[in-house]
């Protein structure tokens, strides 16, 4: 679960906790993302996520349709 919050029409900043499964491990932590919006079709954003075991770094681009 989490939150989400247009800072401005272009930058959207999100945030919360995630709990997953990997394997047969349980994995209970927190995550970030922010996404900036360059076109109106096309979004590029970063996450984050800090867990017991886990800390991951993304960065990835979405196509609005």
């Amino acid at each position: 679960g989490g939150v989400r919050h247009r800072a401005t029409a272009d930058i959207e900043l999100s945030g919360g906790v995630f709990a997953q499964r990997i394997g047969r491990e349980n994995e209970i932590g927190v995550y970030g993302e922010g996404l900036l919006k360059l076109t109106p079709p096309f979004d590029v954003g970063m996450d984050l996520r800090i867990g017991d075991d886990l800390t991951a770094i993304g960065l990835f681009g979405r196509y609005n349709f």
